[in-house]
């Protein structure tokens, strides 16, 4: 009897470790996506340029696609 119950509590211990390894995983990738996002957004403000060349790209693309 003393063995199951020890084998449960070791599974248990397991289990919860399990879990919050999962959730250190989870709120670390929130947090990576948010910090990206907001690098994104910063690029987008302080590099406007960036719209102008792929606007100007686009306009190419579709310049050559109806050539063909």
């Amino acid at each position: 009897m003393n063995i199951i119950l020890l084998i449960v509590i070791i599974l248990a211990i397991l289990w919860l470790i399990f879990h919050i390894s999962q959730a250190g995983k989870k709120k670390e990738t929130e947090k990576k996506n948010q910090e990206e996002m907001r690098h994104q957004s910063n690029e987008a403000i302080m590099r406007p340029e960036r719209k102008l060349h792929e606007a100007e790209k686009k306009r190419w693309e579709d310049a050559y696609w109806k050539r063909k």
